[in-house]
């Protein structure tokens, strides 16, 4: 493949390629097939076909960061890229760049990629637009595996696979019969409305603690991801949109309580208040810490056999279920099935340059000078 870049090399050298590819066609555990379903729902508003009007529209009309992909005879571009959030952009593109080193069958698409919090219709737009996250009153995201499953550097985690290693050795460190039998939560009060927990006086079942964390980054009462696993119970309240963190939480083997803010990730189908989760309605004022969450962890408490199914269960979710294979062929489901309803050949955009060029050297434009539009 003459011009190939380096970060093509597995792609440039077929054997090699043909050699480490994972197939889809391998027979996947009943539980972890249906984690792709979400892939359908997600584009059954398209199923009447994505044609280059649709794509040109939302390319050049959002302002979101993010970057049109172009791939073309297994090769993947990078267009018209909007410098996004700390390292969200090239956390998505090294996601890409593994998914083409283990699948020499990519299919040709055309589609734009926002890797803000905000999906389409936040923007103003109906799609198409592959989004980390949705509402659940939106019908036209297409969603995909959010940027921390390459790493969070800004949030001091590795790669997803590592970091479950790190998650599950603390969890071994701090056993079911261990663990403080507390529902614990450490968090920004700078986001979303979690200010109202900033007067909250923490109470033997209820431990919850925010600060300005631009303010106060190195305060007393921070707790690293790995320590949550010393909390029988852990609290995950999303901020202004959906939380990365709920994964991680999960691996503990802890019971992960969740205050639903109606925002949702591919995988949240997966989740069943009661089996591997539980769910609650969105914190609203500080009567929810000494009532209602108070409540629920007097009711896991003296239901320690439930409690501790619920905390397996959600481990096993997140360690067998999102396990690093999955969440690739995750990526790799979902071009195809795009790809299955895109009505047009793709055209490289003047812009566009190979993905490994991109993550080298990454050309930003602002949304409004995108070529072509």
């Amino acid at each position: 493949m003459p011009g190939c870049a380096v970060t093509f090399i597995v792609l440039c050298t077929t054997g090699l390629a043909r050699s480490i590819r994972v197939s889809s066609s391998v027979p996947l555990l009943e539980s972890t097939s249906k984690l792709f379903i979400q892939i359908s729902a997600d584009l059954a508003p398209y199923a009447a076909g994505i044609n280059s009007t649709m794509v040109n529209s939302v390319y050049c009309s959002t302002t979101a960061p993010g970057f049109r992909l172009q791939v073309r005879n297994q090769e993947i571009f990078v267009a018209g890229e909007v410098h996004g959030f700390q390292s969200r952009n090239r956390n998505i593109k090294l996601a890409l760049l593994e998914v083409a080193s283990h699948y020499v069958d990519l299919p040709d698409v055309d589609l734009v990629i926002g890797s803000d919090d905000f999906s389409a219709e936040d923007r103003g737009h109906s799609g198409p637009i592959l989004a980390q996250a949705s509402r659940l009153e939106h019908t036209t995201a297409v969603l995909f595996p959010d940027h921390t499953f390459t790493d969070w550097q800004e949030a001091d985690t590795v790669g997803w696979q590592h970091q479950q290693y790190i998650m599950h050795k603390s969890a071994l460190h701090t056993p079911w019969a261990t663990k403080d039998p507390k529902l614990m939560f450490r968090g920004s009060s700078m986001t979303g409305n979690r200010a109202i927990a900033a007067t909250f006086e923490a109470t033997d079942l209820v431990d919850v603690r925010v600060w300005d964390w631009v303010q106060e980054p190195e305060h007393d009462q921070f707790v690293g991801l790995p320590d949550h696993c010393k909390s029988k119970y852990l609290l995950n309240w999303p901020g202004n949109s959906y939380s990365a963190r709920l994964k991680y939480l999960l691996l503990c083997g802890s019971v992960v309580v969740h205050s639903d803010n109606g925002w949702y990730e591919f995988y949240y189908p997966m989740l069943k208040h009661g089996h591997n989760f539980m769910k609650t309605r969105p914190l609203a004022e500080v009567g929810d810490f000494t009532n209602g969450l108070t409540t629920l962890v007097q009711h896991l408490s003296i239901n320690p056999k439930r409690s501790r199914l619920i905390a397996e269960a959600g481990q096993q979710l997140a360690t067998d279920v999102l396990s690093q294979h999955n969440v690739r062929e995750y990526w790799y489901r979902l071009l195809v099935a795009y790809s299955q309803l895109q009505t047009f050949r793709v055209n490289l955009c003047s812009d566009a340059i190979p993905l490994g060029d991109s993550l080298s050297h990454p050309q930003y434009v602002s949304a409004e000078h995108r070529t072509g539009c």
